[in-house]
């Protein structure tokens, strides 16, 4: 599920805990086929950890320059079949110029009863907005709250490896200037469904096709109560996906690959794929690849006044 704000579609990675990150994946190249619309550049993947089979309870403590300090505690328990993983840190940075600290906490949690998998967190943060060297802001603050939920249940059939997960984020940003008497409160809420299957027709050949469907909601208040946006605004998405991947010889591989997409304001975009990897050697492989990829506009291209 991706993570960007439906609002400005910004994404800030310093809001997710370290200590609940297994490994942070980084694929290249145009991938609007697979993974819709801002996938222009590439992708980044964060895989969270999963419940250890050895019991674990860990305390960390660390600081560092401009006063940097940070608290965390991870506990959790499982076996193959359940388990559970809980992280919780607390930090603050006194910034490296004047109004650019930061004071923020977050939780996390997974559970995993298979072949379901119930995961969740919570970010709060507080933050000085020190504004560019020009212009500064030296009383201006930012507060973020976010949270998310999401449902995952895994299952195989027939050669068939199907996944779905259900999920739901929100986020709350609060902007102050206090010189300008300016006060804006962004909420944003994105909720949906993903389902996959991922087909292999034998050793040599495999397909993937996929649904997904979204919604976000919006809205931009001043200190008023006034909109920025002319009141709440939604938009809904739905999507189809398609890919092969044949190994055409045992150390070349092609992918062939599209999907649609069908926006309830922008209208429907289709972005289609193709790429090639050929394994040299045990250390070097030559890939390329051709696509095609599309940036939507976020609420705020559409409706900020």
């Amino acid at each position: 599920r991706g993570v960007n704000l439906a609002s400005s579609g910004d994404v800030d990675l310093s809001e997710f805990p370290l200590n609940s990150v297994e490994k942070i994946e980084v694929i290249r190249g145009p991938f609007s086929a697979l993974y819709g619309g801002g996938a222009l550049g590439g992708v980044i993947n964060i895989i969270t950890k999963n419940p250890p089979k050895t019991p674990v309870i860990r305390a960390c403590l660390s600081c560092g320059n401009f006063n940097a300090s940070s608290y965390s505690l991870l506990y959790g328990k499982g076996n193959d079949k359940a388990g559970y993983l809980f992280t919780g840190e607390k930090g603050y940075s006194g910034g490296d110029r004047q109004n650019s600290w930061k004071d923020f906490f977050n939780l996390t949690g997974k559970v995993v009863y298979s072949p379901f998998v119930l995961s969740g967190g919570y970010y709060q943060d507080k933050r000085g907005i020190p504004g560019s060297i020009d212009w500064p802001t030296p009383a201006s603050t930012q507060e973020n709250r976010k949270s998310w939920l999401d449902l995952t249940c895994k299952w195989k059939r027939r050669g068939s490896y199907f996944s779905f997960k259900g999920y739901l984020n929100q986020d709350e940003i609060i902007y102050e200037n206090p010189d300008w008497f300016q006060k804006d409160t962004t909420e944003s809420k994105t909720y949906g469904v993903n389902f996959q299957d991922i087909f292999f027709f034998n050793s040599r050949q495999k397909f993937i096709w996929g649904v997904s469907l979204r919604r976000d909601e919006v809205d931009v208040r001043t200190i008023d109560g006034t909109s920025r946006i002319g009141g709440k605004k939604g938009a809904s998405l739905g999507a189809l996906y398609l890919e092969s991947q044949v190994k055409t010889f045992p150390d070349f591989v092609v992918v062939l690959g599209a999907r649609y997409d069908s926006h309830s304001i922008y209208g429907y975009q289709l972005s289609p794929r193709v790429s090639f990897l050929y394994r040299l050697g045990e250390l070097t492989s030559l890939r390329g690849s051709w696509g095609s990829a599309f940036r939507p506009p976020t609420m705020d291209d559409l409706y900020w006044k």
